[in-house]
């Protein structure tokens, strides 16, 4: 594969939450997004995706996604964060996870005087 580079200040700060152990599509966008030059990774988010395929889904997306990096000789150079175990509740009760304080971070990061979003 041809390689080129893209200066990091071009580059589309990116985060993918995903509950990739849940349906096969996921992986297909963790290839495509671990592969490509043109985006600076910031890490993935293991999504749950509920109790009825299994009592731990969060924890399997978080397993599925290692695998599919480590399959790309990718794990380690980009960060997998836990998400949430679970479903909210009510807007009142938010759920802390490592991911959602890394979705919160990059958010409140400035570049050239303009606020940023995460992906």
């Amino acid at each position: 594969m041809y390689k080129f580079n893209i200066p990091i200040e071009k580059k589309i700060r990116v985060i993918i939450d995903t509950d990739a152990k849940n349906e096969v599509d996921d992986q297909f966008a963790i290839v495509q997004v671990a592969l490509s030059e043109s985006f600076d990774m910031k890490g993935f988010v293991a999504a749950h995706f509920g109790k009825e395929k299994s009592p731990h889904s969060m924890q399997d997306s978080y397993g599925e996604i290692v695998k599919v990096l480590s399959m790309l000789e990718e794990h380690g150079n980009i960060p997998v964060y836990h998400g949430a175990e679970d479903a909210l509740l009510s807007e009142d009760e938010p759920k802390d996870s490592e991911g959602a304080r890394l979705i919160i971070e990059e958010a409140m990061k400035m570049t050239k005087g303009r606020f940023l979003l995460p992906v």
